[in-house]
Parts: structure tokens; sequence; C-alpha cells
């Protein structure tokens, strides 16, 4: 079992976000102490906080991150030239030391869309297209494509990621169709946070039906993200937890995200407790649903430093226990 450390890279206005950039390279050295194995951002363009962007955040997370993987959870791939995008990235890769993961989704915001030129009908076939295009790009070989306003004519690229294009491609996706491009198109399906655990066990079975031939589900992650804190107890735990999440989860509401009330979500969503408690709920994220990675995020807009270094602290005596 594989755990990694979602930063929120996103923050309150009127906070300083120098202060606050400094208070993630702090959760990333917290982390890997922990035991973490790599650092993931996420993405939104025009949002309700403050909001880090994920490369070049992720380039300077790089220097405190030595060892561990880095990943995007999830770039908005559709609002990117592709030819930039395989750029970027690939510079990413060496400032991680190669051990680049690419999370990638459609998106789903209309304003980010209309913001950014890109019609929003267009999304599922504008996010296979650059999969496509950077994995091509990353082979070295000269690439001709004519598409969605790309026209590439022996384009080449010479800056290529360690794995070239066996680098990984993580999926994003809730829906039917999404989750089955998921499968189509990516090495595993990333599972977002506000997904309850019985829902993501039916969605699995949308993603195993869809796999191309001869790919088995049994080698697959299952890859998933959670909302975790882990206190001294689980009143504490969601006592100090609920403010902020309350506040992130209202506006994933504001921005169509289907989810439920607080206590449905802490019982199904989400990882709060002590560590004997959620030890118990990543085994059943182990056991019922077959994920061996945990992407989980432990600070949201509003949250105190303090309170997220201690539940760093504390989940990395979890992560012991699933590394015996």
């Amino acid at each position: 079992m594989k755990f990694g450390y979602l930063l929120a890279g996103q923050f309150l206005e009127g906070e300083d976000p120098h202060a606050q950039l400094g208070q993630a390279l702090e959760q990333v050295r917290t982390a890997r102490e922990a035991g973490f194995t790599s650092i993931w951002v996420t993405q939104h363009f025009l949002a309700d906080f403050q909001f880090l962007q994920p490369i070049p955040f992720l380039s300077r997370v790089a220097a405190e991150a030595e060892g561990m993987s880095l990943g995007t959870a999830v770039l908005l791939a559709p609002m990117y030239p592709p030819v930039l995008l395989a750029e970027e990235l690939a510079t990413l890769d060496v400032l991680c030391g190669g051990r680049l993961i690419v999370g990638a989704g459609a998106g789903y915001r209309e304003e980010e869309f209309a913001a950014l030129g890109v019609p929003r009908k267009e999304r599922a076939v504008r996010l296979a297209e650059t999969v496509d295009l950077l994995r091509r790009l990353w082979s070295g070989k000269p690439v001709t494509y004519s598409g969605n306003g790309v026209e590439l004519n022996e384009a080449r690229a010479r800056l290529l990621p360690a794995n070239r294009e066996a680098t990984p491609f993580w999926i994003g996706a809730t829906g039917p169709k999404g989750v089955a491009q998921a499968a189509r198109i990516g090495d595993e399906w990333l599972v977002s946070p506000e997904l309850p655990i019985g829902t993501i066990a039916e969605r699995q079975q949308w993603y195993r039906d869809a796999l191309p031939e001869g790919v088995r589900a049994e080698d697959k992650l299952f890859p998933i993200l959670r909302e975790a804190y882990c206190g001294a107890s689980y009143d504490d735990a969601v006592r100090i937890a609920r403010p902020a999440l309350e506040t992130k989860y209202a506006a994933y509401a504001r921005w169509g995200h289907e989810v439920g009330s607080f206590d449905d979500m802490a019982r199904d969503s989400f990882v709060l407790g002590d560590v004997d408690r959620c030890a118990e709920q990543v085994e059943r994220y182990r056991t019922e649903v077959g994920t061996s990675f945990l992407g989980l995020r432990m600070q949201w807009p509003g949250l105190a430093q303090e309170d997220v270094l201690a539940s760093i602290r504390s989940f990395g005596s979890v992560i012991a226990r699933f590394s015996r």
C-alpha cells in the first residue's frame, strides 16, 4: 500500500500567498518524514480561493520532495495546447528525477472553458487527443497531426521525460462515459475525493468492462483520493476538520459536484479518526475496492497549519502499519 500527500494549494482571499507557500513546503517535508511517497496538487482556474497552479507549484515542491514522485490530481488537460503541455511536463519530470505521474481530467466548470476559449462539449475529445499527442511527442519521433486547432507537421520534442511515452497517465473521471474513457486512454482511473466507497465499487465495474482487450484489471492500482484527518479521536478529528471541510465542499457544491452531507461523507468518503480508526478505514479501501494507493488531502482553506502538521505526523503511524 502506497500513500500520497495531496497539497491543497488553495487558500482564502486575503491570506498571504508567500506565507501559504511556505506552509505547503513545510507540509511536503513533514509528509516525506511520515512515509508518504508522492506529492500531488490539484487544479482549477478562476476558483473561489487563491489557487497555486500545479506545474510551477510542483517545480518548487520538487526541491523539498527528494526521492518522492510528483503528480497532478488532476491537470485540466483540454485547456492546454498539447505541445506547450508536453514541454512543460517534460521539464517537471527532469526536476523530480523522472518520477512524474500525469493525472489528467476533462474538466467540468463552464466558466473555465469559457474563459480559456475551449468548447465544453469538446472536453472528452480534447482530453483523449492531448494524452495521445503527449505520448507521441514523448516518443521522440516526429509527429504530424491536424485537429481541434492543433497543427503539427513533423513536430519533434527533444526534451523527453525519463519514461518517455510510458510516463504514467492517471485519468480522473466520475460519470460512465468518463470512467470508460479512463479505461481506454489511461494507465489508471483516479477516483475523486467525494465518491462514497459503495459508489466506487459500482463504478469500478464500468472501468473493468471498458478495459481494452489484454489489459488486466488485476494489474491496476485503483488509486483513490480522500480527504483525511488523523487526530486524537474521531470526535477530535471531526471537530478540527469539519469547518474547513465544509468551506471546501460548499465550493464544490457551487461548482456542480454531487456532494452529500458532512455526516454522510464522514462515514463513506472521508478518512477521519485516531490512528486505529484511520487504519481500519484504509484497510476497508484495500479489501472492498482493491486499492493499493491512497492520495490524502489534510489541509483545506481555513485550517490552521499546526493542525495540518499534527495530522500528517499522526498518519505516519498508519503508514507504518501498511509498510510491514
